[in-house]
């Protein structure tokens, strides 16, 4: 049993874990709820989503009085909208949110939708590209609704792919999960997931190679103005498809 008050706390003090509701709260009112937790599910256009707030715990939605409620961050999240909690206000708002008393920029954004900056060129012009929901998976065989897909073909100059982006010090997190794609689940070759903050390097994930698990990412970013999303292959030699993805990749304040 929880009392309103402490749900109140709950919603307010996770945006983050800001819930969908229509309550309004005109004046402090103590009220006992019964909240069900039954393993509830999200599907965004038949791809499963794992709710999470912004700090990257996983949120669980649940039942109260009949109705079921979600995590507003990981729905918008979910939908490619951006989330901005005004505490002034006690309002939560999703996709685009005119106010010129507000920063213009998202409190998160995807990867994917950021202009790149500047990136590697290689002898293949298929190297990355886009994350795609409807054939893309990962070698357990899950989707995903967003993420970044490289291929370490013919890279034995470098062994390895960059991008880079400008976030000019906007966030302070990059979150994501780094994978190896089911094309590719019987690729031995160790590879890893690099993270670069202004040229220093911030991040280097464990070694991805057939038989490992997604490996999740959490990067802190506060302060970096340019980004830069490193995959490497120490070992040069190979030259055929090598299918690698980072998924679920979200820039975060």
């Amino acid at each position: 049993m929880f009392s309103k008050e402490k749900f109140k706390g709950i919603v307010i003090g996770a945006v983050g874990a800001t819930l969908i509701t229509t309550t309004v709260f005109a004046a402090p009112v103590a009220k006992n709820a019964q909240l069900f937790f039954n393993n509830i599910k999200i599907f965004v256009d038949d791809v499963s989503v794992t709710p999470k707030d912004a700090q990257g715990n996983v949120v669980e939605p649940f039942i109260y009085n009949g109705t079921t409620y979600l995590p507003v961050r990981a729905v918008s999240n979910a939908l490619g909208k951006s989330v901005e909690w005004d505490g002034k206000t006690s309002s939560v708002y999703i996709g685009k949110h005119n106010n010129s008393n507000s920063s213009t920029q998202p409190s998160s954004m995807w990867l994917e939708q950021l202009d790149y900056f500047n990136y590697q060129e290689t002898r293949s012009s298929n190297n990355w590209g886009l994350w795609d929901s409807s054939k893309d998976k990962d070698s357990t065989g899950a989707s995903y609704s967003h993420g970044i897909k490289y291929n370490l073909y013919s890279i034995w100059d470098t062994g390895s792919l960059f991008t880079e982006y400008l976030i000019n010090q906007k966030y302070k997190k990059l979150s994501g999960k780094f994978i190896l794609h089911y094309d590719s689940r019987n690729v031995n070759r160790e590879t890893y997931l690099k993270v670069y903050g202004d040229d220093k390097l911030l991040y280097t994930s464990e070694v991805m190679t057939a038989g490992k698990m997604p490996i999740d990412v959490n990067v802190d970013v506060t302060g970096v103005i340019k980004l830069k999303v490193m995959i490497d292959q120490p070992d040069k030699s190979g030259s055929g498809d090598m299918y690698f993805g980072f998924v679920d990749a979200l820039l975060s304040e």
